[in-house]
This record gives C-alpha cells, sequence and structure tokens, in this order.
C-alpha cells in the first residue's frame, strides 16, 4: 500500500492510499528479512525495502484512494484468527496448570 497523488483526481482522490502489486524481483525491492511470529522463528511475514521502485499502473488493486478502506475489510478475518491464535496458546498452560491443581488436591491414585 501506498501514497499516491494524481493532482487531476482523474484516478482517484489524489494523497490518498493504494493498493498496488509489486513483484518480488522488480528493480528496488529489497527483502531485508523473515520475521517470525507467535514463537515460530520463520513465517511467510517479512520486512521489505522499496527503493525507487516502480510498477505500472495496471498493478493497482482495486481502486486509486481506496487502498486503506479495502485493507481494513481484508484485515478483519486475520485479526479473528490471530486473535484465537493466541488464546489457544494462553489456554494451553491454564488447562495444564488446572489438571495439576485438581490432580494435587486428588486423593484416590491417578
Amino acid at each position: 500500500m501506498c501514497r499516491t497523488n494524481d493532482p487531476s483526481g482523474e484516478l482517484g482522490a489524489p494523497g490518498r492510499m493504494t493498493q498496488i502489486i509489486v513483484p518480488t524481483d522488480t528493480a528496488g525491492v529489497n527483502i531485508i528479512r523473515g520475521i517470525g511470529i507467535f514463537g515460530h522463528a520463520t513465517s511467510d511475514h517479512c520486512e521489505i525495502k522499496y527503493e525507487n521502485v516502480r510498477v505500472p499502473i495496471e498493478n493497482t488493486l482495486g481502486l486509486v484512494g481506496q487502498g486503506h478502506q479495502a485493507a481494513q475489510d481484508r484485515l478483519g478475518a486475520g485479526r479473528v484468527y490471530h486473535c484465537m491464535n493466541s488464546i489457544a496458546r494462553c489456554g494451553a498452560p491454564l488447562t495444564s496448570w488446572s489438571s495439576a491443581a485438581s490432580c494435587a488436591r486428588c486423593t484416590a491414585d491417578c
């Protein structure tokens, strides 16, 4: 996503965010490092540095100037997924602790 500027307004509102597709083999695209998430050392997330990257107007995804709204529309499911993942990771130790605590109070041979 990037800020676009078409002073004529012909392609959309000037100065607003637009989503574009940038192939990873485009000159100026530098993948700096992979970023792990949720305790995993690797993932499909990464830090990217763009230096003087140019792509054709055909690489616009959706409408010019509507990138922020499109991102918000698409991010909802990802946010729910990450929340469910976090809850599951936090719940596992609690479940384990709860089982151990009840077993310690138990007088029967387990």
